[in-house]
């Protein structure tokens, strides 16, 4: 078997047969990783140290990523670009006890799924009911309305009328839960949602996601599109990819 080796520690690399070489194993294995490492002498001198770091714990987003690597440092089948660079992170690597991760700050994904179940309530909350999810409305709006992020429950100002539309709109599917993708929340209705045979003959570009379930009918998001009419027809705002990148709810 043909090793790299590196005789000083300004020498180039070379392959060596290993059988020709002094080999030494050595482990230790704490709480978090169980590790294993080689090396080989030549002459007394250590020309080539390899390790294997097999971790008890590893971070979900990292396993299909990484996989094991070698020394904890180099993918297995990557020669490092830097004799220098890796002398120095090979040490460290050994003297630590094996690989770390570095903390992160950050908001924790978790937390946006929570809020989405109303898990949290930092401020005055509400008693439920009951751990049932509530009930969601979508409402339209005319393109003349001034609906947007300053909406805090639905209101019947601005919003569309005519034959087989009910003033608060219809209900909406909410057959998948929210959930991650990535880091970001996401969450989408699980069906098109649908005015059947509608005659709407002012203009309309808004569609109010609201709670029908609270008492206030709280507001979730405002969102538009091209500016409509109907007569007699019926008007469906099809969904989008429950993604990360196109969920019609997200929080990131």
């Amino acid at each position: 078997m043909l090793i790299t080796i590196q005789r000083t520690p300004v020498a180039p690399f070379t392959l060596m047969n290993a059988a020709l070489l002094n080999r030494f194993d050595r482990s230790f294995e704490n709480d978090h990783e169980r590790t294993s490492v080689v090396e080989y002498a030549l002459g007394g001198r250590i020309v080539h140290r390899s390790a294997e770091v097999r971790l008890k714990e590893w971070p979900t987003f990292l396993e299909t990523a990484i996989g094991r690597t070698g020394g904890g440092l180099w993918p297995t089948d990557t020669e490092p670009g830097s004799r220098t660079s890796r002398q120095q992170r090979a040490l460290a690597h050994l003297q630590l006890g094996g690989a770390r991760f570095a903390n992160t700050q950050a908001m924790c994904s978790q937390f946006k799924v929570d809020i989405a179940n109303g898990l949290h309530a930092f401020g005055s909350s509400v008693v439920r009911a009951g751990t049932t999810k509530d009930s969601y409305k979508a409402a339209l709006y005319l393109a003349s309305a001034s609906r947007g992020a300053g909406d805090t429950v639905y209101s019947a100002t601005g919003e569309v009328s005519g034959t087989n539309y009910t003033a608060g709109g219809v209900a909406v599917t909410t057959g998948t839960a929210p959930t991650l993708d990535g880091t970001t929340m996401i969450f989408t209705p699980s069906a098109s949602i649908v005015y059947t045979t509608v005659t709407l003959a002012t203009a309309f570009d808004a569609m109010l996601l609201y709670n029908d379930t609270s008492a206030t009918k709280l507001a979730v998001a405002v969102f538009t599109f091209g500016s409509q009419t109907v007569t007699a027809g019926t008007f469906t705002l099809t969904m989008p990819a429950n993604a990360a990148a196109t969920a019609l709810v997200r929080i990131a």
